[in-house]
């Protein structure tokens, strides 16, 4: 990757973690509210905690993301798929800057996490989604 094109994906990357980092530091304070526990009084609070907690936690994982793909970019590495080493794709790239993989190799990765979440789930609760 050319330095000037290595230079605008950087700054793109640090804008994109501005951003989830001010969003981070308002969910976080959403969750520093304490919330009221009885059941019929609080539901509403609790749904938009729960909400806030997993949304900050999406957060932090994009964040985390981000910084490998700032971290790839000053070894030399960035826009190389992490599993099978070709470059990804700049469509995937131009959409997503801190894409670790290939499509291909991305479906590959979805499949065998689906694979491991599916068989962590115990039987019982796939047989009663069925009936």
């Amino acid at each position: 990757m050319a330095a000037r094109q290595q230079t605008a994906e950087q700054a793109r990357l640090h804008r994109e973690r501005e951003v989830a980092m001010e969003e981070l530091g308002r969910l976080w304070e959403m969750l520093q509210v304490e919330i009221d526990l009885e059941p019929d009084e609080g539901d509403a609070q609790i749904t938009e905690h729960r909400t806030a907690a997993i949304l900050a936690a999406m957060l932090e994982h994009k964040v985390q993301e981000i910084d490998s793909a700032l971290f790839s970019i000053e070894m030399g590495q960035y826009g190389a798929c992490e599993r099978c080493g070709k470059p990804v794709e700049a469509e995937r790239l131009a959409a997503k800057p801190h894409a670790r993989y290939c499509i291909a190799c991305q479906e590959i990765v979805e499949r065998a996490t689906h694979e491991v979440s599916a068989k962590q789930v115990p039987d019982e609760v796939f047989l009663s989604i069925q009936a």
